[in-house]
């Protein structure tokens, strides 16, 4: 079975579509990171003695199009620090600092799985399988292919003014949805607030409640008669308590154990 559902995926890597859309979504992200990400490089300035690991920090100015527009894509790529490192475990280099080459793997890999006709296989395999087992073997079918070593062979050929002319309008139209999302994301976290806001001040006025700025358990256990009683009110309740223990609402906030104590309640009766 495993090795059935393996070669199902691996064709999808030959899929000249399937490529043609990972290509397509490629590109757009590394113009994105070219356009909105701050320009990077590594310092050894600040090394200690025994560790040259070096310091990644952001230089005054960002990339300018005109200064990388014919640089070949690969060698840009190579040259391009992201501000990301990871841990190498070694004596005396402690960390190595990662290019846009070296994350070129893990894009792919995620646009591959989010690609149209790879979701469409994941979910009809994921109802004969387990989800993980699928997500595995999608996984493998990258590894025992060269789906992502034909994509570092294509930039090793092109300058990166290629891509720009190839993806710049869908860029721009990338952003311009990814702005738009994070606004629609803002303005329902703005509407939220205000609702349990307003939720939490007519809560107080119905029972002639003050309560502390900071509401505790203790509180809560004082607060559990109303509660069961007025189901709807102890429901949003619940909803407002999770909401002001990441976000303090006219200097309101709940701690964790009160927000422990109402889901409890809340519980109880539904």
């Amino acid at each position: 079975m495993l090795e059935n559902r393996l070669k199902e995926f691996i064709k999808l890597t030959e899929d000249i579509d399937c490529y043609q859309e990972v290509l397509k979504k490629t590109e757009i992200e590394i113009i994105k990171f070219f356009l909105t990400s701050p320009k990077y490089r590594v310092t050894h300035e600040y090394d200690l003695p025994f560790d040259y690991s070096g310091i990644s920090i952001i230089e005054e100015n960002s990339y300018q199009l005109k200064d990388i527009l014919f640089i070949n894509l690969a060698d840009l790529m190579e040259e391009t620090y992201t501000g990301n490192s990871v841990a190498t475990y070694m004596s005396g280099c402690g960390l190595f600092h990662h290019t846009l080459m070296d994350e070129l793997d893990y894009i792919v890999r995620d646009i591959y799985f989010d690609s149209e006709k790879v979701v469409k296989l994941r979910d009809e395999l994921s109802e004969k399988d387990d989800e993980e087992l699928i997500d595995t073997i999608c996984d493998m079918s990258i590894d025992n292919t060269y789906f992502i070593l034909k994509i570092t062979d294509y930039f090793k050929k092109i300058n990166f003014i290629e891509i720009y002319k190839n993806s710049i309008d869908d860029t721009l139209k990338e952003l311009l949805r990814e702005k738009q999302e994070r606004e629609d994301i803002l303005k329902k976290e703005q509407e939220e607030l205000l609702y349990y806001t307003n939720m939490f001040e007519s809560f107080q006025k119905k029972y002639k409640l003050i309560l502390k700025k900071r509401v505790t358990a203790e509180d809560i256990n004082r607060l559990e008669k109303i509660l069961k009683k007025d189901t709807f009110y102890a429901q949003e309740f619940l909803k407002c308590a999770n909401l002001y223990t990441t976000n303090s609402i006219d200097n309101y906030s709940f701690s964790r154990g009160a927000v422990k104590r109402i889901n409890h309640i809340v519980s109880s009766f539904l």
